[in-house]
């Protein structure tokens, strides 16, 4: 196989990891990234994964300063830190395992 049939075949199944392991219904293609929606804890989140190294970046994972937040904010903010930090950690181990 040449090194693009690698990468392909490897991207194929992180993908197919990613949507059995989190159960994301869709994932759509948008230049370099695969992106998605889901449910996570009660929280709709929307997130992206990079095609190059697999990196998974959820849209709602951010630093909420100042005052006005409401609780959901908050609930929402953590929840997308903590799939987006548990995507990264199963993908890396995925990876990991597959040699």
């Amino acid at each position: 196989m040449t090194k693009t049939e690698l990468k392909r075949e490897e991207l194929k199944a992180v993908l197919k990891f990613v949507i059995d392991t989190f159960g994301i219904d869709e994932l759509e293609r948008d230049n370099q990234y695969f992106t998605f929606d889901t449910a996570y804890k009660g929280s709709q989140l929307s997130g992206q994964i990079d095609t190059r190294g697999f990196d998974v970046s959820i849209e709602q994972n951010h630093a909420l300063t100042g005052t006005g937040w409401s609780n959901d904010d908050y609930s929402t903010a953590a929840h997308a830190n903590q799939l987006e930090n548990l995507m990264n950690d199963k993908i890396a181990t995925f990876l990991n395992n597959r040699g």
